[in-house]
C-alpha cells in the first residue's frame, strides 16, 4: 500500500492510546511520518515554530488537561484562518456529548469526528478524507 499521508500528528494525553495508535498507524503503511504529543500546548508550540511545515492530518482528543481539544483548535485558528489550515483535523474522542460533536463541526478544519478507539477502518476513513 502506498503511503497516503506524509505527516500525521496525534494530540492525546492518554499514553496507552498513543502507543496503540502508533502501532496501528505504523502497521497500516498509510503514514510516512508520525509525531505524538501528550500535551496540546507542546503541539501548538511545534506548529507555531514552523507554520509552513507539511502536516496532512492531526488526530485530536477533546478531553485533555491544561489545554483541551477545543482550546487547541482556538490556538491553531490564530496561526491559520480556519478555512486555510493546510491540514485536516480529526477529532478522535471518548466524548459522547452531542454538543462536543456540534462544536467540533463549527471548525472548517475539523473534517471528521469519531469515537475512540482508532481502528484500521477509521484510519482508512481518515485517509480517504485527506485524499479528497
Amino acid at each position: 500500500m502506498m503511503s497516503a499521508i506524509s505527516r500525521m500528528l496525534i494530540v492525546d494525553d492518554d499514553s496507552d492510546d498513543q502507543f496503540l495508535y502508533a502501532r496501528l498507524i505504523k502497521r497500516s503503511g498509510f503514514v510516512v511520518s508520525l509525531q505524538q504529543f501528550t500535551d496540546a500546548r507542546e503541539a501548538v508550540g511545534f506548529i507555531r515554530a514552523e507554520p509552513q511545515q507539511s502536516i496532512d492530518v492531526i488526530l485530536l482528543d477533546i478531553n485533555m488537561p491544561a489545554m483541551n481539544g477545543f482550546a487547541f483548535l482556538e490556538e491553531i485558528s490564530t496561526i491559520y484562518s480556519d478555512e486555510a489550515a493546510p491540514f485536516v483535523v480529526c477529532m478522535l474522542t471518548s466524548s459522547l456529548n452531542p454538543s462536543d460533536r456540534e462544536k467540533a463541526s463549527s471548525y472548517a478544519m475539523v473534517r471528521h469526528y469519531c469515537p475512540k478507539p482508532l481502528t484500521m477502518e477509521k484510519l482508512d476513513e481518515i485517509v480517504q478524507i485527506v485524499a479528497s
